[in-house]
């Protein structure tokens, strides 16, 4: 015969997570993430937790900034892949009941193209009963770095030219960020008549051959 339960209790763990959960950012640039708890029904008197990324060399924690509530606070480990947080409510301010607590805004930087998990590890929370440990639920964020293609061009024909040239040389130079691939170029020209180009490239740093339209 099935066993049959009758009145017990569902638990729910507090969830701890990224918001937003996913950002993108170019090369070089930055964004801000805030760790939030979704609901403390016991309150709480402080935290401590490790922030990481799952591939490293992607992203990096750059700075950290705490609620007004968080007057005691320390980190560790910034600029880095891996940064402590850690805070205390020496106030009460967030009492039993309070919901989307707030308990640090980062702000990460994109290293190279790619994408990476950010994580939580060592998450520790507790409440204001006698400062006992929370179980929480972390969830995971996410982030990707993408590069971008600035090129330093200019093509003119001068007053002597005459006639039509075929081909028409232009010469530029590559000015990437986080050594974008050669797939990375698209070529764009505006022309009504059929006509032959031929765009040569110089790059700073080693991309593709000559590529022609």
């Amino acid at each position: 015969m099935p066993e049959t339960r009758e009145n017990y209790i569902s638990v729910r763990y507090p969830v701890v997570s990224f918001v937003p959960s996913y950002r993108e950012v170019v090369c070089d640039g930055t964004f801000t993430m805030d760790v939030v708890v979704d609901e403390l029904s016991t309150g709480l008197s402080g935290y401590v937790l490790n922030v990481s990324f799952e591939n490293h060399g992607i992203g990096d924690v750059v700075g950290v900034s705490y609620p007004s509530w968080a007057r005691l606070n320390s980190t560790s480990g910034l600029p880095g892949d891996v940064v402590r947080l850690s805070a205390v409510d020496l106030d009460k301010v967030v009492e039993a009941g309070t919901t989307n607590v707030t308990l640090a805004t980062l702000t990460i930087k994109g290293d190279a193209p790619g994408t990476a998990s950010i994580m939580y590890e060592s998450v520790r929370v507790e409440s204001d009963d006698n400062g006992m440990t929370i179980t929480t639920a972390p969830v995971n964020g996410a982030m990707s770095v993408y590069a971008t293609i600035a090129a330093d061009f200019s093509a003119n024909a001068t007053a002597s030219t005459v006639g039509p040239l075929s081909p028409f040389v232009v010469g530029f130079t590559d000015n990437p960020m986080c050594s974008p691939t050669p797939s990375s170029w698209e070529w764009s020209l505006e022309t009504t008549t059929p006509r032959r180009f031929k765009i040569r490239r110089t790059p700073t740093q080693p991309l593709a051959s000559t590529r022609s339209r």
